[in-house]
């Protein structure tokens, strides 16, 4: 079979275009620091509330500008973030979020940040990100839990 010229070109041209796609986003991906999350331990998804770290929820001051947050994901809260208490830290500081869920898989997103995880039942997933720049940043699950999903959202402040 004989494959004219032209097609030639054109499969070349594409061939060159997909090497080209591949390295932008690798390249992308290592400049912006995006990894995939893994599960960093795991509790017994029965009685989560008695077990630690999640037996302590609630924002805690780890070190000089050093926070961890640790959070339980529950139909169809954060538990311990509500709406109207926003969380508050000085601007530089580092969150440590530790998040597991107790019953179904939700979502945990930090607007303007790149935290964004699955929560799954029993699996801890750890995220830490540096608070850099003062404002508001707004906590919600993005992975679809039920009925009440839209209340399932907090505030950070960072001042």
């Amino acid at each position: 079979m004989k494959v004219h010229s032209l097609e030639k070109i054109y499969l070349a041209l594409c061939a060159v275009l997909i090497v080209l796609g591949v390295i932008a986003i690798g390249a992308s991906v290592f400049s912006h620091g995006v990894h995939l999350v893994g599960p960093s331990g795991s509790v017994n998804a029965a009685g989560i509330a008695k077990q630690a770290p999640f037996d302590q929820l609630g924002l805690k001051q780890t070190g000089d500008g050093q926070y961890e947050m640790t959070m339980l994901g529950q139909m169809w809260q954060w538990n311990p973030i509500k709406q109207q208490e926003p969380l508050t830290v000085p601007a530089g500081s580092t969150i440590t979020f530790k998040a597991t869920s107790s019953d179904v898989i939700h979502g945990l997103m930090v607007r303007g940040t790149n935290i964004n995880a699955m929560i799954i039942p029993g699996q801890i997933t750890e995220l830490t990100y540096t608070f850099d720049k003062p404002g508001e940043y707004l906590i919600v699950c993005h992975e679809y839990c039920g009925a009440f999903h839209q209340e399932m959202y907090g505030k950070l402040v960072v001042s």
